[in-house]
């Protein structure tokens, strides 16, 4: 490290010593990436503005890991742009990891100002993809990229779906309209009660942000112990820390690279080394294992009646392989359940998990119709060469594509369908409107107001004006869907 620090003719630019000052940060950073960085930041700091230092200290190829090295990179990137545009993407990147999309932003219109080629733009595309979590922000990147971009349908297909997702979370958070009718017929003690299994990194809380407090209750359940369903430690939002399964007792947990990939079942190694995942992280790297623990399993069916819980109008389920396991431990449960949405897996990624075929049939035959598939997970193939990169192609035709590896699958009861329709529970008008109410909130709109509407036409009475004040919910409702379509379309 003393050797870069202390080498004036590095400093001066001489090609040998360039050279050198690359080898020794590679090898530093490979040993001791923290030292690695501020050897960095000290080269950075101690060039200032001087265009010929920073090029040779950018020159090395460095690529800083913490936030402070990463700023230096930003600042010397503004100052080279217009004579080192490879720095300039490597800054787009670097701001977008320091969560600084006001910067990321500058700096992308900066890039773009100077006749962008059609590779820039796909790396552009590629790193808001990879880095920004904020639809909002990728909508505007987008945006800007479309501009200049004359094959643009992907670009604003992409923009499209950010921005539509982007306006339903809003939506949501405040109570969609068909649901806000229903809920003014709530009583008393009234109110939703929902599963959310498998809760790390859960948003459950903030999905219902704005929703009326006693309108809705939350059960989490996951082993991790850094796992939580509330950010604000919401009376109505319950965390146990325990793992679900068929039956009470212990079960074995394989924990991976990735905590979100941590599963009772063990990573398929020998079909894994064949996937990537993103752009180009070998999929083996996020799923290998790297210890192993033993946790507490409890059934749904036992935990409910133990802790004298009402039964869940509405589960989520995302445990990695062991969904079927759950569902077939709660017969009880799910008979009284009215919508599921259930990650599964099209593609042998664990060894003997059930796949979508196996969770399919069980939830078929227990009456559940299947809606929808949400949030699909793609991976490509392992290849020596480059091949592209298309992103979801859900709700479009893509060409190229990649293999939708897991997906989150909705599943409702309907009771239009002809094994559903002598099933007693269509004999209380609260069913209907509560399954409303899981409908719109996974996006079923049209079925939502299909069961309202029956609700108004088979049991007025239910209504203490018979509907009149029901009726004109729903009459906004539509009003309210037909403008959102409007502007987006």
């Amino acid at each position: 490290m003393s050797d870069l620090r202390s080498t004036r003719s590095y400093d001066m630019g001489r090609r040998e010593d360039w050279e050198a000052g690359r080898e020794n940060l590679a090898r530093l950073s490979e040993t001791d990436p923290a030292a690695a960085d501020d050897v960095f930041v000290s080269l950075m700091r101690e060039a200032g503005e001087d265009i010929n230092r920073i090029r040779n200290v950018l020159g090395t190829g460095y690529r800083p890991v913490g936030g402070v090295a990463a700023s230096e990179f930003v600042r010397g990137a503004l100052i080279l742009k217009d004579i080192f545009p490879s720095a300039l993407e490597q800054a787009i990147v670097f701001a977008f990891r320091l969560r600084r999309p006001d910067l990321a932003l500058q700096l992308i219109d900066i890039a773009l100002s100077k006749k962008p080629t059609p590779l820039l733009l796909s790396k552009i595309l590629d790193t808001v993809i990879k880095y920004e979590r904020d639809d909002d922000v990728a909508v505007k990147v987008c945006s800007k990229i479309a501009q200049y971009d004359p094959y643009r349908v992907g670009t604003l297909t992409y923009q499209a779906q950010l921005a539509t997702r982007s306006q339903a979370r809003a939506i949501l958070s405040k109570a969609p309209p068909i649901t806000r009718g229903v809920l003014a017929t709530f009583g008393p003690g009234e109110h939703l009660s929902l599963l959310d299994g498998g809760a790390t990194a859960s948003s459950v809380e903030e999905q219902f942000a704005d929703w009326p407090a006693d309108t809705w209750r939350v059960y989490g359940f996951d082993p991790h112990p850094d796992a939580d369903l509330s950010i604000n430690k919401a009376s109505n939002v319950q965390m146990i820390r325990t793992a679900l399964g068929r039956s009470p007792g212990e079960i074995r947990l394989y924990h991976t690279a990735t905590d979100g990939a941590s599963s009772v079942y063990e990573p398929n190694i020998d079909y894994l080394r064949h996937l990537f995942h993103g752009l180009d992280t070998p999929l083996i790297e996020k799923m290998a294992v790297t210890s192993e623990s033993v946790v507490k399993v409890t059934d749904l069916d036992t935990w409910r009646e133990t802790a004298s819980v009402p039964y869940f109008d509405f589960m989520k389920l995302n445990v990695q392989g062991a969904e079927l396991e759950i569902l077939e431990g709660a017969p009880d449960t799910l008979r009284n359940c009215l919508g599921i949405q259930c990650e599964v897996a099209l593609a042998p990624i664990y060894q003997d998990a059930p796949v979508f075929r196996d969770v399919d049939g069980f939830l078929d035959k227990a009456g559940f119709t299947f809606f929808d598939m949400r949030k699909p997970t793609t991976s490509g193939r392992l290849t020596k060469r480059h091949t592209p990169f298309m992103g979801s192609r859900v709700g479009q035709f893509r060409w190229p594509s990649r293999q939708i590896t897991e997906a989150q699958m909705l599943y409702l009861r309907d009771p239009f369908r002809p094994e559903e329709q002598a099933a007693s529970r269509w004999e209380d008008p609260k069913t209907w409107l509560r399954l409303a109410v899981i409908a719109e909130m996974n996006g079923q709109v049209d079925f939502a107001m299909q069961l309202c509407e029956t609700v108004l036409e088979s049991f007025p009475s239910h209504f203490p004006d018979n509907g009149v004040a029901f009726s004109a919910s729903l009459d906004a409702a539509s009003n309210f869907y037909l403008d959102f379509n409007h502007r987006n379309s």
